[in-house]
């Protein structure tokens, strides 16, 4: 599932990077690649780029409920990972990682220090929202439950952060195996914090 899922995102991110495509479509062209960075960096190409980094979240979504499954069942079925509760509020919250994406890329340092604050600070909240927890809900307790455990929190994120350099070193398919066990260990983190029973 998680190959569907990043076979998916490469594809949007293409999808709504048109200039990405232009420069690679012309890789032997300099002055190609030039004029299609250039396009990239227009206010509206990084707005398009935003939103699909929207629809990248909600297809990581997917993910996030499988996740979550699997911290409630020792074998986690293809409907669990469509078995998306709370709806709406992932929708808004795919908005607010869109917006986050278009600050990073329009503000230079400061839009990226704070995506990557923000990033940090609403981890849990998808996994509340599949929860059941309403989208005011998700936020307040995410946000809590990142400052309540913060040394646990900056600990799993600079390993996941180290594993994810490393990874370079295996052209990238150290991601394969990354991604996931990074979302189990957050699905199971939040329900350990919640109070929540988690099938070990």
């Amino acid at each position: 599932m998680s190959l569907l899922v990043g076979v998916a995102q490469v594809a949007v991110v293409l999808a709504f990077s048109p200039s990405t495509v232009d420069a690679l479509m012309n890789a032997t062209d300099p002055e190609a690649v030039a004029a299609a960075q250039a396009a990239g960096r227009t206010v509206t190409a990084r707005g398009i780029s935003a939103a699909g980094t929207a629809v990248g979240f909600l297809l990581q979504a997917l993910l996030y409920a499988g996740a979550l499954a699997a911290t409630r069942t020792r074998s986690v079925r293809l409907r669990d990972f469509f078995l998306l509760r709370g709806f709406g509020g992932l929708l808004a919250y795919a908005v607010v990682t869109g917006a986050l994406g278009f600050v990073a890329t329009t503000v230079p340092m400061v839009g990226w220090l704070v995506q990557v604050v923000f990033t940090l600070l609403l981890l849990p909240v998808p996994f509340l929202l599949l929860g059941g927890a309403g989208l005011g809900r998700a936020f307040g307790t995410g946000v809590g439950l990142v400052l309540t455990h913060l040394p646990a929190v900056l600990g799993v994120y600079a390993i996941f952060a180290g594993l994810g350099l490393a990874s370079v070193f295996t052209c990238g398919l150290g991601v394969i195996v990354l991604g996931p066990a990074m979302l189990l260990v957050g699905a199971y983190l939040v329900q350990r914090w919640t109070g929540e029973p988690v099938h070990v």
